[in-house]
C-alpha cells in the first residue's frame, strides 16, 4: 500500500469519525424504540456496548493431536511408505 492509498484511507476515516455522534444517537434511538423488532434493538444495543466497552475476548482452542496428524498427512512419502505390489 502506497502513501497515497494511506492518505486516502485516513481521509475516509476522518469523514466517518465526523458522523460518529449521529450514529451513536441513532443506535440509542433504535434501542429505546419499543415498536421496532427485538432483534434490531438487540443488535443496536450490542453495537453500543462494543463501542463503550470493546468486544469481548474470543478464546481459541488448538487441538494439538489433530495438528500433528495434519502435519503427518502432509509429509512427503519415503520409499518405505510406497504401496507394495
Amino acid at each position: 500500500m502506497g502513501i497515497m492509498e494511506r492518505i486516502e484511507r485516513y481521509r475516509l476515516a476522518e469523514k466517518c469519525a465526523e458522523t460518529s455522534d449521529k450514529v451513536i444517537a441513532l443506535w440509542k434511538q433504535i434501542v429505546e424504540d419499543e415498536r421496532l423488532p427485538h432483534a434490531l434493538r438487540l443488535a443496536a444495543a450490542d453495537r453500543l456496548m462494543d463501542r463503550a466497552y470493546g468486544r469481548p475476548a474470543v478464546a481459541l482452542q488448538v487441538d494439538q493431536m489433530s495438528r500433528e496428524m495434519t502435519l503427518k498427512k502432509g509429509r512427503p512419502r519415503s520409499a518405505l511408505d510406497a504401496p507394495r505390489s
